[in-house]
């Protein structure tokens, strides 16, 4: 079964920031290449979510 995707800008964050300190622990470029990417895309992501919710800064 499919999950929805996260709407929640706080959520979102809180992920991002769990796959930054993730990819802060590993020493595997790549996986801390793609652990970055994600943290990024979660913080993109927040960012449309509030801007489209009217609440964005």
């Amino acid at each position: 079964m499919a999950r929805e995707p996260e709407t929640d800008p706080a959520r979102l964050r809180q992920l991002a920031e769990r796959a930054r300190r993730l990819a802060d622990g590993t020493q595997d470029g790549l996986t801390q290449d793609r652990l970055r990417a994600a943290a990024s895309e979660y913080e993109q992501r927040a960012k449309e979510i509030e801007m489209d919710d009217g609440t964005g800064q």
